[in-house]
C-alpha cells in the first residue's frame, strides 16, 4: 500500500477541508463547492487505496470501517447535489476530518515501528540539496553561509531531524497529529514551538488571513519557522506582493531548508533574509511599515534581549489595535453620531469645551494601580487649586469613600468595563470618552459627557479635522491618554497617584477597583521602583512607563511640574517622586 500518498492526500484534504469549511461560513458558496470539488478526487483515490489493500492495512493496525467510509462519501455527495452547503460543512468537520486524522496517525504508528526509518523517511523528505542548490541560484553566500553552518551541527536523535549547537541548543523538527512537521528550540532547559502540534498548516491560513492587506505591496516578515506562513501569505497575495522573510537564527534557516520545500517560493515570490541583529529588517520597517508581520513565536528566539523587548513591544501594540479595530470603529460610529444629535441638549459634547477647566490648576491623575490604597484618604480633604482627573477604574471607589471627583476619564472599548460608573449612572460629574469608548457609557450615563478625539485613529483624525478640534495622543492606556490631556490643558502641575504600572506586593489593583490579584505574572522583568530598589512589570506596563518618559520631556510638558506621587509601583524617569502630601504643598 502507498503509505506515503495516502499520506500526503490526508495533507492536502486538512488544508482543502478548513478552507471549504471556512469558505461556507462565509456564506462564500461558490468557493466552497469548488473546493470541495478539489478535494473529492483525493478522497475517492484514498478511500480507492484503503478498500483495496483492506487485508495489508488491518494487519498493519489500520483500523477500517467500510461503511463508514461509504456513509462519508454518501453524505458529502448528497449534501453537495441537494447544495445543502451547511450540512456539507458538518460532514467535513464531523466525519472526514476525524476520519483521517486517525488515519494520519496510524500511518505514524506504522513509520514509528519501522526501525529501518525508511518509512519515516519517505513521509517526511529532507528537502535540504534540493533547496541549497536553488537559493545558489539566488544568494550564493547566503547558501554557502547556510552550508558551513550545518557543518558545525551535531546530529542527534529524539524527533524526526534533530541538531544540537556547540553552545548546547537542540532544533528538534516533530511530526504532529495532522502530519506536517512542527520545530522545536530547546534553549537553557526553555522549549518553545514554532507552530501548532496539531495542525500547522490551518494555523498559518488563519495567520494570513489576519494579516493580509489589498494595499501592501510588499510583506516584511519576521521569523520564518518552518516556512507554513510565510507560504499561505503567498498564496493568498497569489504569488504577485514579495514576501521578504528575515530571520535572526541561522540554525532556525538551516531547520527550515531541510523540513520544506522552498523551491517554488524563492522562484516567484519569496527572499530569504539571514539577518541576525534584524537591522536590514528594521530599515525596511522605517521604509514600509504597512507591510510589517510579526511571526510571534519567532520573537522568543531572538538571542538579544534589547532586540526581542523592541519586538515584543511592537507586537503588543499592533495586536492590540489589529484585534479591536472593528470594535473601536463601531463605537466610534455611534459614538460620532450621538454627538451630533446630542449637541443641542449639551449632554455630549468635546473635550475641548473643557480643557480649561483644568489650565493653571494642579492636575491629580488617580490611577487604579495598587499603592493608591496608601494615600487615597488624603483626597478627602481636597485642596482648593487641584483638579482630581479619575481613571474610570477608581470612579466607584472614589465615590464609596465621599471623594467626589472633577471628572472622570475612560478610553476601554470593552463591555466589562462597563461596571466602571456602577451605583453613579445617575451623577452630574463630567466624563471623558475618548472617541473609540464603549457605546454604552453614552446612553446609561446622564451626566454631561466629553469625546476626545485621538491621534492614530483615521476615523477619529478625519472628524477633528472636520470639527476644528484638538487631537490628543493616547499611549495606549487611559493614564497616558490623561496625562496627555492634562499637559495639552496647560495644567500648572501634574501629580499621579495609583501609577504603579507594576505589580506592587504581587498585587495588580488598588482594592475596590478591578480585579486585585495579579493573574498574569509569566515572564515578568524586573524595572526601577518607586524607591529605588525593583519591582516586576509585564511588557504593557513596561510600554505604559516609556511613553510617559518620552511624553514629558517634550517641550510643553517642561513647563510643567510633573510629580509621581504613586508611593509605590515603578520608577518613572523625568518626573519628580515625593509622597502625596510633599506633592500639594510643593
Amino acid at each position: 500500500m502507498e503509505y506515503k500518498q495516502i499520506f500526503e492526500n490526508n495533507k492536502a484534504i486538512f488544508k482543502n477541508l478548513y478552507l471549504c469549511v471556512h469558505a461556507i461560513q462565509k456564506q462564500n458558496f461558490d468557493r466552497g463547492i469548488r473546493l470541495f470539488q478539489e478535494m473529492l478526487p483525493i478522497i475517492q483515490s484514498t478511500f480507492e487505496q484503503l478498500l483495496t489493500h483492506q487485508a495489508e492495512a488491518q494487519e498493519a493496525g489500520i483500523s477500517l470501517d467500510t461503511q463508514v467510509m461509504m456513509q462519508i462519501l454518501s453524505e458529502l455527495m448528497k449534501a453537495q447535489e441537494e447544495k445543502d452547503f451547511i450540512l456539507l460543512g458538518d460532514m467535513l468537520e464531523l466525519m472526514l476530518e476525524p476520519f483521517c486524522t486517525e488515519l494520519q496517525l496510524s500511518i505514524q504508528q506504522i513509520a514509528g515501528r519501522d526501525t529501518t526509518q525508511k518509512l519515516t523517511k519517505e513521509l517526511y523528505p529532507n528537502y535540504w540539496n534540493k533547496n541549497i542548490e536553488k537559493l545558489k541560484t539566488i544568494n550564493v553566500e547566503l547558501a554557502g553561509l547556510l552550508e558551513n553552518s550545518l557543518g558545525k551541527l551535531k546530529k542527534t536523535e529524539g524527533a524526526v531531524y534533530a541538531y544540537t549547537t556547540k553552545e548546547n541548543v537542540q532544533y528538534y523538527i516533530e511530526e504532529t497529529q495532522k502530519g506536517y512537521l512542527t520545530l522545536r528550540i530547546c534553549r537553557n532547559a526553555c522549549n518553545y514551538y514554532m507552530h501548532s502540534n496539531k495542525d500547522a498548516a490551518t494555523q498559518a491560513e488563519i495567520f494570513a488571513e489576519a494579516y493580509m492587506d489589498i494595499n501592501c505591496e510588499e510583506y516584511d516578515v519576521l521569523g520564518i519557522g518552518l516556512g507554513y506562513h510565510i507560504q499561505a501569505i503567498a498564496e493568498h497575495s497569489l504569488g504577485i506582493k514579495k514576501i521578504h522573510a528575515y530571520e535572526p537564527d541561522i540554525n532556525v534557516l538551516i531547520m527550515a531548508l531541510i523540513a520544506y520545500d522552498f523551491t517554488t517560493l524563492l522562484q516567484d515570490t519569496v527572499c530569504i533574509h539571514y539577518d541576525p541583529n534584524l537591522t536590514a529588517l528594521s530599515r525596511e520597517i522605517v521604509r514600509r511599515p504597512q507591510g510589517f508581520i510579526i511571526h510571534y513565536p519567532s520573537i522568543a528566539n531572538i538571542g538579544n534581549e534589547a532586540i526581542r523587548s523592541s519586538f515584543k513591544k511592537y507586537f503588543v501594540k499592533d495586536s492590540t489595535l489589529r484585534n479591536h479595530f472593528e470594535r473601536l470603529y463601531m463605537n466610534f460610529q455611534y459614538n460620532v453620531r450621538k454627538l451630533e444629535e446630542e449637541k443641542e441638549s449639551c449632554q455630549l459634547s468635546v473635550i475641548d469645551e473643557v480643557l480649561e477647566d483644568m489650565q493653571g490648576k494642579t492636575v491629580c491623575i488617580i490611577a487604579a494601580g495598587p499603592s493608591l490604597d496608601k494615600n487615597v484618604a488624603l483626597l478627602q480633604d481636597k485642596k482648593e487649586k487641584l483638579f482630581l482627573l479619575a481613571t474610570g477604574t477608581v470612579y466607584f471607589k472614589l465615590m464609596k469613600m465621599g471623594i467626589r471627583p472633577d471628572a472622570v476619564i475612560i478610553t476601554d472599548s470593552n463591555d466589562r468595563v462597563l461596571g466602571q460608573i456602577r451605583e453613579n449612572e445617575k451623577e452630574d460629574i463630567p466624563i471623558y470618552l475618548l472617541s473609540t469608548a464603549n457605546y454604552q457609557f453614552i446612553n446609561r450615563y446622564k451626566g454631561k459627557k466629553y469625546l476626545i478625539f485621538q491621534q492614530d485613529f483615521e476615523p477619529a483624525e478625519r472628524k477633528a479635522k472636520e470639527y476644528g478640534c484638538h487631537l490628543f495622543r493616547t499611549g495606549g492606556s487611559v493614564s497616558t491618554t490623561a496625562l496627555d490631556i492634562a499637559i495639552r490643558a496647560h495644567a500648572e502641575k501634574i501629580i499621579f497617584m495609583g501609577l504603579d504600572l507594576a505589580f506592587t506586593d504581587n498585587l495588580a489593583h488598588a482594592s475596590g477597583t478591578s480585579s486585585q490579584i495579579a493573574t498574569n505574572t509569566e515572564e515578568l522583568i524586573p524595572v526601577k521602583s518607586f524607591y529605588g530598589g525593583s519591582v516586576l512589570a509585564d511588557q504593557k506596563f513596561i510600554i505604559y512607563r516609556e511613553w510617559i518618559e518620552q511624553r514629558i520631556k517634550e517641550a510643553d510638558a517642561q513647563k510643567i511640574q510633573i510629580i509621581n506621587a504613586t508611593e509605590g509601583g515603578c520608577h518613572v524617569e523625568g518626573a519628580r517622586h515625593m509622597i502625596f502630601l510633599e506633592a500639594i504643598a510643593k
